[in-house]
């Protein structure tokens, strides 16, 4: 009898032992994958802190030259071609030779028919026809300056748009604060927009189509939103409650 107590007695620790080893185990191998996932999670964020500066410089740069772009060319004020009038193997007043002159050396045009370009005045005012597109004449220390619409140059930010996939594809989105994920998703979709956007603009732009003003002027707020998207998310990782 004595001995059968002694048994059970020490199956009972042996027992005890084996579930707190178990329990054990379990909790450290909860630890570990609470540990793995902390440590992803901060990879994510550092990936996205990264990601948004480097585009908010981007933006703010981009944002700021087509402001100045797209005023200048609604003031007829955006500089396509200027020549120092000591250059000038001609009377530049005169319209004739100033016409001939410009179609024999009209280097920032390709494929332009002689016949599609003119000069024309109205009082002091000059402007240069060529084909659909219109040059103001303006003559000014010492040389002779073409205003217009032509030789654009788009300048869109070259945006990377990766943490949001990284951190959905990781997991690590669904131990992210909520308000930090919504942003992020609004921000993704300005991104995706943002592209296809300046896709059309270059589609317009070396097709010669009309309307790559107004689609400056969607990149501009487009921009404006994307830059108070970026101000938004590091302000929300920098709050750390």
């Amino acid at each position: 009898m004595g001995n059968s107590k002694i048994n059970k007695s020490q199956l009972a620790l042996e027992f005890i032992s084996v579930v707190f080893a178990v329990l054990l185990a379990l909790l450290l191998n909860g630890w570990r994958q609470s540990a793995k996932t902390d440590q992803l999670v901060d990879r994510v964020l550092v990936t996205i802190s990264q990601e948004v500066e480097t585009n908010l410089q981007l933006v703010k740069a981009s944002n700021t030259y087509r402001e100045s772009l797209v005023n200048q060319l609604k003031n007829n004020q955006h500089l396509v071609y200027a020549i120092p009038l000591n250059d000038f193997p001609i009377d530049h007043q005169n319209d004739d030779l100033l016409k001939k002159l410009m179609i024999e050396n009209l280097i920032f045009q390709n494929g332009v028919n002689p016949d599609n370009v003119e000069i024309k005045r109205s009082g002091e005012q000059r402007v240069l026809i060529i084909d659909k597109d219109i040059l103001h004449i303006e003559e000014k220390n010492d040389s002779l300056f073409f205003f217009g619409q032509s030789n654009i140059q788009l300048r869109n930010a070259e945006i990377t748009n990766n943490s949001w996939g990284i951190a959905q594809a990781t997991g690590a989105i669904v131990e992210m604060k909520y308000e930090l994920v919504e942003e992020l998703a609004k921000l993704n979709q300005l991104q995706v927009l943002y592209s296809e956007t300046s896709n059309i603009a270059l589609k317009t732009l070396y097709s010669g189509e009309s309307g790559i003003l107004s689609i400056m002027e969607d990149l501009i707020w487009i921009e404006r939103d994307m830059l108070e998207s970026y101000l938004k998310i590091q302000e929300i990782m920098q709050d750390k409650e």
